[in-house]
Formats: structure tokens, C-alpha cells, sequence
């Protein structure tokens, strides 16, 4: 039976820090290999398509085309991201990045993500309101 790699990454703090980058290195290098699919989780979303958040509590600019690379190179599946609180759908360098609506009741608009994965491919996210 397939088994998939979920990784999740602490980013509250826009940056994920040497040592959790080195683990990220090792864990995509030496582990993701034995699985089928890999998504990684993170809270604060890699890209600003509005102009929302320029200023604001993203990763450097640098971190991101660091992430994204290694998501390339190590055939990350899917970045699921949140901080925003808004919708978007983008793939990039072969990686889907689902940015989530708040994923609580009584947040508006809120919802909730749903991942499908078969045989050949994650066929996908559905946001539900």
C-alpha cells in the first residue's frame, strides 16, 4: 500500500531558521524518496499575488526561492499555506501552493480543504464555503 509524507513546518515567524531548514534538507534528501506523494504545510503563504502583505510576516524573498527550489529538486507534491486568509491557487516550478481561506467557523469567507490522491496523481483541492 502507498504511503505519502505530510510535512508540517513551524513559519509564525516568517522564517523557518537554520535548523529547521537543515531538517527540511534532510527530510526531503534521505525520506521523501520511500513515498508516494509529499505536501508540506506551512503558515505563512511564499507568494503576495495582492500586494497585501508586503511588509508584513512572508519569508524573505531569498528563503522563498531557496523553498521553492528544494520543493522542485525533491518533487514536493503540494505547499499548503494559510496567513493571508484568502484563496489562491498557483503552481510553480511543478509544485501546487493552496492557500487556504480561514479554516474555522465563523470566519468569513470559511471553508475547508479537501486533498484527493490516487493512483497517479493529488486530482484535487476543493475548497468548500
Amino acid at each position: 500500500e502507498a504511503q505519502d509524507l505530510i510535512i508540517c513546518l513551524e513559519s509564525t515567524t516568517s522564517t523557518l531558521g537554520i535548523y529547521q531548514n537543515e531538517w527540511l534538507l534532510h527530510v526531503l534528501k534521505d525520506i521523501r524518496p520511500q513515498y508516494r506523494y509529499c505536501i508540506v504545510a506551512t503558515h505563512a503563504n511564499f507568494f503576495d499575488t495582492d500586494n497585501s502583505n508586503l511588509f508584513g510576516s512572508n519569508p524573505p524573498v531569498n528563503e522563498v526561492l531557496r523553498l521553492t527550489d528544494l520543493f522542485q529538486t525533491y518533487h514536493v507534491d503540494a505547499c499548503l499555506q494559510a496567513h493571508d486568509h484568502r484563496a489562491e491557487y498557483l503552481y510553480f516550478k511543478g509544485v501546487r501552493y493552496v492557500q487556504t481561506n480561514p479554516l474555522k467557523m465563523g470566519a468569513e469567507p470559511h471553508g475547508y480543504l479537501q486533498i484527493k490522491a490516487d493512483a497517479e496523481d493529488l486530482t484535487a483541492f476543493v475548497k468548500l464555503q
